[in-house]
């Protein structure tokens, strides 16, 4: 805010005669915009266009490094279990310069609760969230078919997990307007509002799951129950004062690394209301990206932290995008691949084709491999 008030200062205190009105005004401004934010911080409307245009630009690049899904079943819990900062030290190489890292938490992280009537049900000891912790991740989406595996009980618990753990989380709540609310943070100057959404949900879990104002549940990207609505209402408000929007999805089907048309409409959708990073997962399979005009889309992160051991699940990767403080961006996969069930970079030759294999998966998309196009 001191930028701010400078400004305002400066913009109302005119050399010689009237200096005394003008800091009269000086001061009606400062308290103005004073009252702005402490209005702004306690809702999710945005700021006035005039003191976003009076802010400074963003000082330097910024990088979000983007995994796919994660759970800890079978071997995995009991590897975090004995060893919760160490578990995922593979995870470094890939998020290592990540200034925000982001994955999606395909568990529920809890002892209690009521399994869900489904076939798959997930859930997590807390250490999980320790190591994801300590292995760099900023923030999870619980925004997928398996957030609420053990009902609303199962969610709070994981909610207070998250926050023990020190990392945020997005696409679940308590309330509706929780589950919507993206996840804020400021990096070198660059304002950046994080959401997380399901566009896959089981039939039962469109009404279970669908949070209310005193009910918990999980963001939709569903035009059922007003899902998309909302997630774009949501977005359009953060990004009214927001640099950078970013949209963690679950979406697809399983095992395909093509988009449906449905991806690409819902893409499209978020790209128009604001977002400038669409990614997610849910194949199982690592997807193509690129740019759709200026908007990077990512429509396949594959499994990052799975029970996988071998073929094509263990494919796997982190999307790195770089935005500069002029707002150019550009996006580097990080190949990866399973071992113990945790993604580990691939280097040398292994890199070279596995990032020869990800460009080529382009073909089946309308993306562009620079912004501006596709």
């Amino acid at each position: 805010m001191g930028s701010k008030r400078d400004s305002a200062t400066q913009a109302a205190s005119p050399s010689g005669a009237g200096t005394g009105v003008g800091v009269l005004l000086a001061l009606a401004l400062m308290t103005a915009v004073s009252l702005h934010t402490v209005v702004a911080g306690a809702t999710d409307d945005p700021p006035a266009s005039g003191e976003d245009a009076a802010r400074p630009r963003p000082t330097a690049p910024v990088t979000m490094v983007f995994g796919g899904d994660v759970h800890f079943e079978s071997w995995l819990a009991d590897a975090v279990v004995v060893d919760p900062q160490g578990a995922l030290d593979e995870l470094a190489d890939l998020l290592a310069d990540a200034d925000l890292a982001v994955v999606n938490l395909e568990t529920a992280v809890t002892d209690g609760g009521v399994a869900a009537p489904k076939e798959h049900t997930f859930r997590a000891p807390a250490e999980g969230l320790t190591a994801l912790a300590a292995a760099g991740v900023d923030v999870v989406s619980l925004a997928n078919n398996h957030g609420m595996d053990y009902g609303a009980d199962g969610l709070a618990d994981t909610l207070d997990a998250v926050d023990v753990s020190g990392m945020h989380a997005v696409g679940g709540g308590l309330t509706g307007q929780a589950a919507y609310r993206p996840y804020r943070t400021e990096i070198n100057g660059r304002r950046i509002a994080v959401f997380g959404a399901t566009q896959v949900l089981d039939t039962f879990a469109l009404d279970a799951w669908n949070p209310g104002p005193n009910r918990s549940g999980l963001a939709s990207a569903k035009r059922s129950r007003g899902g998309l609505q909302r997630l774009l209402a949501a977005v359009r408000r953060a990004a009214a004062d927001s640099d950078t929007v970013v949209a963690m999805l679950h979406w697809g089907r399983e095992l395909e690394q093509c988009p449906l048309p449905r991806q690409r409409t819902l893409a499209a959708a978020l790209r128009d209301a604001g977002v400038d990073i669409v990614v997610g997962g849910h194949a199982h399979r690592v997807g193509p990206g690129g740019f759709l005009g200026d908007t990077v889309v990512h429509y396949g992160l594959g499994n990052l932290v799975f029970y996988a051991s071998d073929g094509p699940a263990t494919v796997s990767g982190a999307l790195a995008v770089t935005v500069d403080p002029d707002d150019a961006t550009s996006i580097a996969w990080r190949p990866a691949v399973l071992r113990g069930g945790v993604a580990t970079a691939l280097e040398g030759a292994e890199r070279r084709a596995a990032a020869d294999a990800w460009t080529a998966l382009r073909s089946c998309t309308q993306l562009a491999a620079r912004p501006g196009t596709g």
